[in-house]
């Protein structure tokens, strides 16, 4: 057996419903290394052997034909683009001569998604489990899938607790459309998850100790079982009946099969997920403070006088268990994101924020900050919650800087909700004036007699609800003393304004002809309003 995936062993993996080969130069059993997301807004590296998602790139572009020449040079093993039609003839051509395999991918299928089934089956390409026919590639779940399939005697799926769809059989069985949502979406559909619900299927399916039958019109009926390691579930495996019916020896065969696969689910998980709880514990320790940067320019591997940008994801309300459980869902997919395009980073989840810390060994351009939350945050296949606040902090020289990043970014997450509805996302300096604004009240806060002055005597007499004298000096400082202005902006005649005024300073003593005078009544009356 090859110790390398192949073009071959990844489409077999995968299956021809997702991905195609359109043309392969080089042969079906060209090696493939690392899946990499190609950003036209930020061109990533390519390097040999690499598998490159045209994200963003259209197959009918002059983009997608200087990419296959990027990526020839580079010695990438294959391009693949997202369409919804035919890949035109020229990029057919320009794949040949830059001796390239081209790929088509099925368009509902999200590039986040494809990168995790790519990525998986490439890590765990020939790494022997044993003589079984059932056992295949320690970890590889899609070779498990197709085992189980063959076994059992019918499609099989592999999901996790929440019906996200791990892997998946692809033996060429007839498949009903429950089925092909399922494995499109890569997570059950709504719909069919609700009727499961409704009917109490998942209850059944989490008390059993063994295989349940799922029994629908129009759709092939199933066999199901729990996947559980020392009392905890893992997932679920579903099997679809063929032209073999599903009786007692195939349940039997599931059973053995669900032992099995306990065991894949704990070995895949193990070895990424250690080396990423580690580098976010790290993480952690350092925006609190307790931690050395030498630590963690080491697991991120990166100098540790790089640049440290923080950007601080506030996820929506939820319980605590909710909260948990959609926190390390985006923590791993961030991080699958990153690890995709070659961005050293590091994740970290602290009560309802995910931080995530990017190093840059240059001073970075601002605007890939927003760029790459704008990816997290997006609208068709966010990788985040809906609902998600992002603030970016500043880029600071060292990662012993990473603390004061993370204050910049709480902090324009703490303005976020004032700016306007339908905000999700903004960068410390394009909020500057608010967060100075939210900072100084903080300081007035703890030092109140910040806000002593001639403008107390006309807050008082406003709380008697007689005068108007704190709007009428705040609409006179806001339209730098243009009566006309100001009278306008709180619906009175010019000529009262001036009165009101004329009230105001005899009452409060204020000296509006002296420009420091103004600017301390200016900056209490704004943090009175704002705090």
């Amino acid at each position: 057996m090859s110790d390398r995936a192949t073009l071959s062993s990844l489409i077999e993996s995968i299956g021809t419903e997702i991905m195609r080969v359109v043309v392969a130069p080089a042969g079906l059993q060209v090696g493939l290394s690392n899946p990499v997301i190609d950003d036209p807004g930020e061109p990533t590296p390519i390097d040999s052997g690499d598998l490159v998602f045209a994200v963003g790139t259209a197959a009918d572009s002059g983009n997608a034909l200087r990419l296959l020449d990027t990526a020839g040079r580079a010695g990438a093993a294959a391009v693949a683009f997202r369409s919804s039609t035919p890949l035109p003839a020229g990029l057919l051509q320009a794949a040949e001569r830059a001796a390239v395999a081209l790929l088509w991918i099925e368009p509902a299928m999200a590039w986040s998604q494809l990168h995790t089934l790519v990525r998986s089956a490439v890590a765990t390409a020939g790494v022997d489990g044993g003589s079984d026919e059932l056992s295949g590639p320690i970890g590889d779940l899609f070779s498990l899938a197709n085992a189980i399939a063959a076994m059992v005697g019918g499609p099989t799926t592999i999901e996790d607790p929440r019906s996200t769809v791990l892997a998946f059989s692809s033996l060429d069985e007839p498949i009903d459309e429950a089925r092909r949502a399922t494995i499109l979406g890569r997570r059950v559909p709504d719909d069919w998850l609700q009727q499961l619900q409704n009917d109490g299927v998942f209850r059944r399916l989490w008390a059993a100790e063994g295989v349940i039958r799922v029994e629908y019109p129009k759709i092939q009926r199933r066999l199901a079982i729990a996947i559980r390691a020392g009392g905890e579930i893992l997932g679920s495996i579903w099997v679809a009946e063929d032209a073999r019916p599903l009786d007692t020896a195939a349940e039997r065969a599931l059973t053995e099969a669900a032992g099995l696969a306990a065991l894949h689910l704990i070995r895949a998980r193990s070895s990424d997920d250690l080396v990423r709880t580690r580098r976010s514990g790290l993480l952690r320790s350092l925006l609190d403070g307790n931690a050395v940067a030498e630590l963690l320019a080491d697991a991120v591997k990166v100098a540790v006088d790089c640049f440290a940008t923080v950007i601080a994801f506030r996820l929506p309300e939820g319980s605590p268990g909710e909260l948990a459980a959609a926190g390390r869902r985006a923590s791993r997919l961030v991080d699958l994101y990153c690890e995709s395009a070659r961005r050293p980073a590091a994740s970290a989840l602290i009560g309802p924020t995910l931080y995530l810390l990017i190093a840059d060994r240059e001073a970075p351009g601002r605007e890939r900050f927003e760029a790459l939350a704008k990816d997290l945050l997006g609208e068709r296949h966010a990788l985040l919650p809906p609902d998600t606040l992002a603030g970016i902090g500043s880029t600071l020289p060292g990662l012993a800087s990473a603390p004061a990043s993370r204050e910049d970014a709480d902090r324009v997450l703490a303005v976020l909700p004032s700016l306007g509805p339908g905000l999700r996302l903004a960068a410390v300096e394009t909020v500057q004036s608010h967060v100075t604004l939210a900072r100084l009240c903080e300081i007035a806060r703890r030092e109140p007699g910040l806000l002593e002055g001639p403008i107390e005597a006309l807050v008082r007499l406003d709380a008697q609800g007689k005068s108007h004298h704190v709007e009428t000096l705040r609409a006179f400082l806001d339209t730098f003393g243009d009566v006309a202005s100001a009278a306008r902006s709180i619906g009175v005649h010019p000529n009262t304004f001036r009165f009101r005024m004329r009230r105001l300073v005899d009452i409060s003593g204020i000296n509006l002809d002296d420009p420091d005078e103004r600017l301390v009544a200016h900056l209490q009356l704004r943090i009175r309003r704002a705090g």
